[in-house]
């Protein structure tokens, strides 16, 4: 798991390889772990719809796994599915989800995505400066188009990433891109 985990960090090609890996230790099913690396490497390739759907099938198995719950809610909203993404996160068994870190960055960018910046300022201001507060706080000034703001948090964002296949980009939802 520490070895997938590495590899879907540092963008090398050995993540499938991992993640067969770890398959063929447990043929009943993923653990919820297993599913949330699967799923971050799904919404590394910009594909929100998929992530939402290998996490689903955690969720199905182990109701209370909180970093499921979250980054389901995430790929959700990055599929344009934001009552869906609420929805997610309001399930009482994972309520809690919201008061960590990572749920608060996801519940950050769902205020954006609704148009309540003031709501998303107030998740954002205690966030941690790891990638995904960092991320969030990108998220935030693009939104309220801060554009020295973005290239500081994008920056700082790409010091802490090293996967070649996550971009900033990705986090706006693919029906509000701009189309090439």
């Amino acid at each position: 798991l520490v070895r997938a985990d590495l590899a879907l960090r540092s963008g090398t090609d050995d993540f499938d390889v991992r993640l067969l890996e770890l398959d063929a230790m447990w043929p009943a099913g993923r653990p919820a772990s297993v599913a949330v690396l699967d799923a971050r490497r799904w919404l590394d390739l910009d594909d929100p719809a998929q992530a939402a759907e290998v996490l689903l099938g955690s969720l199905q198995r182990e109701m209370s796994h909180i970093q499921s719950a979250i980054w389901r809610a995430e790929a959700l909203r990055r599929s344009g599915r934001l009552a869906d993404a609420d929805s997610a996160l309001a399930r009482p068994i994972i309520r809690h989800a919201n008061d960590v870190p990572l749920g608060r960055s996801v519940r950050a960018r769902m205020a954006i995505d609704a148009g309540d910046l003031p709501t998303a300022q107030a998740l954002a201001v205690d966030l941690p400066f790891d990638e995904a507060g960092v991320a969030t706080r990108w998220y935030l000034a693009r939104a309220m188009g801060e554009s020295a703001l973005m290239e500081r948090w994008a920056a700082e964002w790409r010091q802490q990433v090293q996967a070649r296949d996550r971009d900033l980009q990705q986090l706006i939802p693919i029906h509000l891109r701009a189309t090439p």
